[in-house]
């Protein structure tokens, strides 16, 4: 049984699951491939990573939770708004409870304010 979506090629042999990539890579392994891969790995996934978990590490606790809970929700935002992303009906939802998460831990209860 063969199936293929996205450039994903499948193929199940008794059970198991071969996956076979058909886009061509062969860029990759140009000079200019090899530099957009090193940037992204190192600048946009492994610094950028470095930098915020070093940032939560100094932040209190609360606020460490509440960026950590906005950060996906930031990337969905961006992705939306300078990739044209479309959100299927499930995202929605995540993203409602990411900002039900949000307001429960930003506003402050009142009975805590008055004691």
């Amino acid at each position: 049984m063969r199936g293929r979506e996205n450039g994903l090629e499948t193929e199940n042999n008794n059970g198991t699951d071969i996956l076979h990539i058909t886009y061509d890579l062969t860029w990759l392994f140009e000079t200019r491939g090899i530099l957009v891969a090193l940037h992204l790995g190192f600048f946009a996934t492994a610094l950028a990573y470095f930098l915020f978990s070093s940032g939560l590490a100094v932040l209190p606790v609360a606020t460490a939770v509440t960026l950590t809970l906005a950060e996906p929700l930031t990337a969905t935002f961006l992705g939306i708004v300078l990739i044209g992303e479309r959100l299927i009906w499930t995202s929605f939802i995540g993203v409602t409870l990411l900002l039900m998460g949000l307001i429960i831990l930003s506003v402050k209860r009142k009975s805590s304010l008055v004691s």
